[in-house]
């Protein structure tokens, strides 16, 4: 080669090696990416560092050089929804100036977190969730640029595994926290509760102290398992992490412990379908990396992450004597003891050796005449065996050939059909063994259609409505039967009686609709106190302050309408959330007597009323103005019946004292109020009879009634924690109410002033803005000293000014910052002031419960005396004190 020639080639290998490393250099500018990751919880946590171990080490694998930058947010810990806020700020600070291009958040806080404020902290960036249990699809229909892995748990296959491994258990306890993480999982395993039914009881054990869960872990009953959601317990100032709390379980229960994590494995818990946080964050990670190529989040769908297999910890099965033979063939052990074969593997082999060869003689020695008789014994025993498992099968089973004729049927069959023997069916049809006609024509149809088509029929629905047997419903499943040459030789059939089960799913829909309505009432009634507030106080202003005597007429009757729109509202919100909390110690004979004497004057003359109320009734905690209302209701429901052909209304009442048994759930040795009201009408017909404590149900013409009065009565009952009982037939219809009626201790007694006004500071907090001005209005007239305010934040932006308040008032339901929450925070940062809770729904009574900051709850609709009254008492019970 030439010098020019070589010096030519010689440069274009310079100019190739420099484009080289600078597209080199390019693509290692390029390739550096940020990515934010951020935890819900803390450093140290068993699920998320596994979870953060996946993603690092998928990244790692990528061409990317990727800056991983890790947020933990703590929320096991501390799990107060303020400290969102507090995070948003710091985020907003903190990341100001940085640009991500992607995010991943793991669990349910981290991922409520990213929703509530992607847009403000991070407009544009793709996030990609993980472990997420609580997954709504519609999430996604409302955030944009939002992909990610559910965490799908295998709740029913583990619960399944351990029934196979404890047959005996019969209750599950499940051991959790309120924390946002374990209400949703608590909510996964409720959702599987229909699947165990008549097979586990479940009850839930939430935020209980430490030292209190391991006391009752010691004594649980045999028939117990614990099901243990990840929780961190905070045990004398030292948090505990979900391993340290599992293996606390493991050395004080009695019973075996199930979970769902394979983190928690080795810590004590049996183990089962096991989710893995490793590969929960690799899945993930793949998702960061093909949004990192290019890809859009829509154009990923959103996975489920389940568990991958089996995995159980051996010591623990062998600590509760469990047979590992049901479990999978490839379930995997941790803490299994080496093999003796891998232990002894020389032994192993000469006594292997040895057996074949004896084996083999065994069988040469077998080449007889006897080897014969010996396989046709084992034939017989193998088909009385066959024949005893066919005849215990609860289920109705029989086979057929070809031509639709019984061949066979087992026991249960025989038993349900009458027959004698179970050859007796051999031969015959259908028609010949079943005598309701329309169950047999159907089963003959799905007979011809399983040979025609050659595939099975499974899960039918078929009633049987015979006159001995009616309103059974079977569940039917039908599979082609085929000989050695692979024809179809007839058909195979099971029956299950299901009718238990079609009733028991009945219920369950009349429950949620129960629930639905009352729901529906509630919100409704929330509302509807709000204007009644606003109206009474109004009126009662007015009232003040007018001073025509005419004008001040009308406006106490609008005054009197709205006091009666609230009882009305006071009826809808006790069917819909039933309460005794108005309960006091009081006369049972007297109550009742009261409640008689106003139905009394109803009643026509063709109407005998009878009471039987002995006067050595002694006295108990009810709710007297409730049950009053129980006896008015039952008694015009009476009279209704009768008014046509007249009758005897007998009311009786008697106190058990808890010496004999009682038939009802829960009330067996209470001491119980027992009261009885009976008529000698036409009676409840039957197909009524279902309905009757449905609310807005009613067989009353228009305008006699609105269909309330006794789904109000059992609204009271339940409130209670009582039950009630209807006995129903030509000639008597009798409602049998027991209720707990413990005898309690008399109320203190407080001063009976009239003069409700005082000169104290009050600070008035309602989301309103008419109740903001009018019931400030009418305490200012009292001489109260009143700031209001309107919402929680607005308030203790006012507290935290220096103002020194002698008691809040606070309206419960406000947005963003409810009357609890401000209460709370009063207590931890001004001890000493207390707190009215008003609020137009029980809700507030159960949120306010415990809470000792919160001193009363006043419910809407309330007028500005009735505020002022209360206030009054508790000012003049704490200056007495």
């Amino acid at each position: 080669m030439k010098y020019p020639e070589i010096m030519k080639t010689l440069c274009c290998l310079i100019l190739t090696m420099s484009m080289v490393c600078f597209a080199c250099v390019a693509s290692a500018a390029t390739g550096r990416k940020q990515v934010l990751y951020i935890n819900s919880y803390q450093n140290g946590y068993a699920w998320s560092d596994n979870i953060l171990a996946g993603i690092r080490e998928r990244l790692r694998e990528s061409d990317y050089t990727i800056d991983l930058q890790v947020e933990y947010m703590d929320a096991k810990k501390h799990p107060a929804r303020s400290n969102r806020a507090l995070l948003k700020r710091l985020f907003a600070n903190k990341f100001a100036e940085s640009r991500f291009d992607a995010i991943i958040c793991s669990d349910n806080d981290a991922f409520q977190f990213m929703l509530s404020y992607h847009d403000v902290l991070f407009p544009g960036v793709p996030v990609v969730f993980c472990g997420v249990n609580d997954w709504q699809p519609e999430v996604l229909e409302r955030q944009q640029g939002v992909t990610g892995i559910v965490e799908r748990l295998g709740i029913r296959e583990t619960l399944e595994t351990a029934l196979r491994l404890n047959p005996l258990k019969r209750k599950v306890i499940v051991v959790g926290d309120p924390s946002l993480t374990s209400r949703a999982i608590a909510a996964q395993i409720k959702a599987v509760v229909p699947d165990f039914i008549d097979r586990l009881e479940f009850s839930f054990w939430e935020n209980i102290p430490l030292n209190e869960l391991l006391s009752r872990s010691r004594n649980l009953p045999d028939d117990t398992l614990l099901f243990f959601i990840p929780v961190y317990v905070e045990s004398e100032g030292k948090y505990l992490s979900a391993g340290e709390v599992v293996e606390a379980l493991y050395e004080n229960a009695n019973v075996p412990i199930y979970g769902a994590w394979k983190f928690l494995l080795g810590h004590g818990i049996v183990g089962g379908h096991l989710l893995d946080g490793v590969g929960h964050g690799k899945a993930a990670a793949n998702m960061v990396l093909k949004i990192l190529d290019g890809l859009s989040p829509a154009d990923i769908p959103t996975a489920y992450g389940a568990p991958s297999g089996s995995v159980f910890d051996w010591k623990v099965l062998e600590k509760f004597g469990m047979d590992i033979a049901v479990l999978p063939f490839d379930a995997q052990f941790i803490n299994r003891p080496e093999l003796t074969y891998q232990l002894e593997k020389r032994v192993v082999w000469t006594v292997g050796v040895a057996l074949c060869v004896l084996t083999l003689f065994t069988l040469l020695l077998g080449a007889s005449r006897n080897r014969a008789l010996r396989a046709e014994r084992e034939l017989a025993l193998s088909r009385a065996m066959l024949r005893s498992i066919i005849d215990t099968i609860p289920q109705l089973l029989y086979w057929k050939d070809s031509d639709n004729r019984f061949k066979g049927v087992n026991r249960r069959f025989a038993d349900f059909f009458g027959l004698s023997r179970l050859e007796e069916a051999e031969g015959k049809r259908n028609n010949d063994v079943i005598h309701e006609k329309q169950f047999s024509r159907k089963s003959d149809d799905l007979d011809r259609i399983v040979m025609d088509r050659g595939l099975p029929v499974l899960r039918e629905i078929l009633e049987y409505d015979a006159p001995d047997r009616p309103g059974m419903v079977f569940e039917m499943s039908k599979i082609p039967l085929h000989d050695d040459k692979g024809n179809i030789s007839g058909v195979l059939s099971t029956a299950e009686d299901i009718t238990a089960r079609v009733v028991l799913e009945q219920q369950l829909i009349q429950s949620q609709k129960m629930e639905a309505v009352g729901t529906f009432v509630g919100g409704i009634a929330h509302d509807f106190n709000n204007l009644l507030t606003t109206i009474i106080n109004s009126t009662e202003l007015a009232l003040m302050e007018i001073e025509a005597v005419d004008a001040a007429e009308d406006v106490l009757r609008a005054k009197l309408a709205a006091q009666q729109g609230s009882q009305l509202v006071s009826q809808l919100l006790t069917f819909s959330r039933p309460s005794n909390r108005d309960a006091m110690r009081m006369d049972a004979a007297e109550t009742v007597t009261k409640a008689l004497n106003l139905v009394a004057p109803l009643l026509p003359d063709s109407i005998v009323l009878k009471r039987d109320i002995p006067p050595d009734i002694l006295e108990g905690v009810a709710d007297p103005s409730q049950l009053q209302q129980v006896v008015m209701n039952l008694c015009t429901n009476a009279i209704h019946a009768l008014k046509e052909s007249g009758g005897v209304l007998i009311v009786s009442v008697s106190v058990d004292e808890g010496r004999q048994r009682n038939a009802q759930s829960g009330l067996a040795g209470r001491r119980l109020l027992r009261l009885k009201v009976r008529d000698n009408g036409p009676g409840i017909s039957p197909n009524v009879r279902d309905r009757i404590f449905d609310p807005f149900f009613t067989t009353k013409k228009k305008h006699e009634g609105t269909g309330l009065g006794l789904a109000i009565v059992q609204g009271i009952v339940h409130g209670h924690g009582g039950h009630i009982r209807l006995v129903s037939h030509p000639g008597l219809t009798l409602f049998d109410i027991a209720i707990p009626f413990e005898k309690g201790e008399s109320a203190p007694v407080i001063s009976n002033t009239t003069n409700f006004g005082g000169e104290e500071r009050i600070l008035f907090v309602e989301d309103d803005p008419e109740q903001l001005v009018l019931i400030p209005r009418a305490l200012s007239l009292l001489g109260y000293k009143v700031t209001a305010v309107q919402g929680g934040r607005a308030a203790l932006d006012v507290l935290m000014g220096g103002t020194r308040f002698d008691m809040i008032v606070t309206d419960f339901d406000m947005p963003g910052f409810d009357g609890v929450e401000l209460a709370r925070t009063v207590r931890q940062l001004f001890p000493g002031i207390p707190v009215i809770l008003v609020s137009g729904g029980q809700d507030a009574v159960a949120a306010a419960d415990g809470d000792p900051g919160i001193i009363d709850v006043l419910m809407k609709p309330y007028t500005g005396s009735a505020l002022a009254e209360r206030m009054r008492r508790l000012f003049d019970v704490d200056s007495n004190a």
